[in-house]
């Protein structure tokens, strides 16, 4: 759940929680002998790297059995849409919070909210998978939480050093296990056709994705490029579409403020609120157009082509991977898009042939050769080894 400090109901949840973690503390000194360790993942919803750890141990009970992986979210409204999934838990609920507060370990992919107060009260360990590769400028000072984690797990070596020298976490708080989310992305691209059925595209149409990334830090920035208005610039890749026997996807980010209906034969609006798996979307979409987004690192797992909107940046800290890593053409309008667009559907060996060494080179640099589908194995090789030293 992505907390708004204007919203004063948001401040009732942390109150609400904060006083139950702390009422339900002094449980932890009672000794219990556990053969099974609790392990919580936390974040605003259950996606990515999280989502390829709780699918996994789902699927591979019997080498999980030592650990019971429960999923922890704050945000009423979704857990009303998942609380019939197995192993969810509600934070507004005391029940389930003592579950919680009496669980051994805490992974998550953005902050901790009320649960920092178990850093100094417990003797948990804390782990970050975060949720993207990064174009956008990190300092320090955006990570204050997690330089107390144990451990962080990266993509690559690549990666690490960035964490390290940029960042400034210790050398031996981070690990390269890969991302668990490129698992998924390569196990939903094996059944594409089951993805897409579900997420109701026509077949036999190409999929072209437009996702580009929020604000961020430029107050006054439309993620819809080339000074369009939506209407228009929407209406122009769907006429592509059409004329092109494609089915477009809209994807604003979490954090976007854009609206309107968008949904008929040719386009599929499915905002992240509503269909919070983008690896599914990712596993079906055969062209990405993107500006400044991770999701751009996202779909270098499937080598499929990717147009850049040649638009401003919106970080004030400039960047953690630098613009040269978005490899794929940079369009600076409506036209070259049309074209560039045109090339990646009607003719994606031409379009692969112009960039195929220079991606695959940052594809190297960002992944090593984690995108063989065992990031998750290799996510619960580090957790048990932490489970072990730790406790």
């Amino acid at each position: 759940m992505k907390i708004n400090k204007k919203n004063l109901l948001h401040w009732v949840y942390l109150a609400w929680g904060g006083f139950l973690i702390l009422f339900f503390l002094p449980l932890r000194l009672i000794p219990k002998k556990r053969t099974i360790k609790t392990v919580i993942l936390y974040g605003h919803k259950l996606h990515g790297n999280l989502n390829a750890i709780y699918e996994f141990s789902l699927k591979h009970k019997n080498t999980t059995h030592d650990i019971r992986i429960l999923f922890l979210t704050m945000d009423p409204q979704y857990y009303r849409e998942i609380k019939n999934k197995p192993n969810t838990l509600f934070a507004l609920n005391p029940f389930d919070l003592k579950r919680v507060v009496l669980a051994d370990t805490i992974i998550s992919d953005h902050g901790l909210h009320t649960l920092k107060l178990l850093f100094k009260l417990t003797d948990f360990s804390f782990v970050d998978v975060w949720h993207g590769i990064p174009f956008k400028g990190f300092i320090p000072a955006d990570f204050t939480t997690q330089h107390q984690y144990d451990e962080i797990w990266v993509s690559s070596n690549c990666l690490k050093k960035l964490y390290v020298d940029t960042f400034g976490f210790n050398n031996n708080q981070v690990h390269v296990t890969g991302y668990g989310r490129t698992d998924l992305i390569l196990d939903y691209r094996a059944n594409k056709v089951q993805v897409r059925e579900k997420l109701s595209i026509p077949k036999n149409k190409k999929v072209i994705l437009f996702a580009p990334t929020w604000k961020q830090d430029t107050k006054n920035r439309d993620e819809i490029p080339f000074n369009l208005t939506q209407e228009h610039f929407l209406n122009s890749l769907e006429a592509f579409s059409v004329e092109n026997n494609a089915c477009l996807i809209i994807r604003f980010h979490l954090n976007s403020k854009q609206g309107g209906s968008f949904d008929n034969q040719n386009v599929l609006h499915l905002p992240l609120q509503k269909h919070p798996n983008s690896e599914e979307i990712i596993a079906v979409t055969d062209v990405l157009i993107t500006d400044w987004s991770s999701i751009a690192f996202d779909m270098m797992v499937l080598d499929k082509p990717i147009i850049f909107l040649d638009v401003p940046s919106p970080f004030k800290n400039g960047f953690s991977l630098p613009p040269d890593y978005r490899i794929g053409d940079r369009v600076k309008d409506l036209p070259q898009l049309i074209d560039s667009l045109t090339e990646a559907c009607l003719f994606e060996d031409n379009y692969e042939k112009k960039y195929k060494k220079a991606y695959q080179r940052i594809k190297r640099i960002v992944y090593d050769a984690t995108t063989d589908g065992k990031a998750t194995e290799r996510y619960f090789e580090r957790l048990k080894i932490l489970l072990k030293n730790k406790h």
